[in-house]
């Protein structure tokens, strides 16, 4: 929370509007792909980022259990897969700092940085929607 406030210009408001038919009780691959955007962005410090990866280490513990036990009865394979899809994409990049086996380090370093912060977020998004 403490890094949407102070590095965000309009809150998380996309998140608010996400809305995925496909995987709608899955919870986790949404988060891991927001953080994975969030620790590309550049000039953000390295203790935010460490901070910001503790957190959601932390929080998809308990994503994950909501997640199985949210619809145990009504669970459908593609909810299963997506929490599986999820868990691997987060090992990657929690512990390799890898999306889809591209180092984020490459992504970021291919980022405009003198432009506005909404501007390189956008950069950051459009270049992980061309890997």
């Amino acid at each position: 929370m403490k890094l949407i406030t102070e590095k965000s210009t309009n809150g998380f408001q996309g998140v608010r509007r996400y809305d995925n038919k496909v995987y709608q009780d899955c919870w986790s691959l949404p988060v891991v792909t927001l953080t994975t955007i969030a620790v590309t962005l550049p000039n953000i410090k390295k203790a935010e980022v460490k901070s910001l990866l503790k957190s959601v280490r932390e929080g998809l513990k308990y994503v994950t259990l909501v997640e199985e036990n949210f619809n145990a009865t009504d669970e459908s394979i593609q909810n299963a897969a997506a929490r599986q899809v999820g868990a691997r994409l987060w090992e990657d990049v929690d512990l390799r700092h890898k999306w889809l086996g591209i180092r984020m380090k490459e992504i970021a370093s291919q980022v405009n940085t003198t432009t506005s912060q909404v501007d390189t977020i956008l950069q950051v998004f459009n270049l992980f929607l061309d890997h």
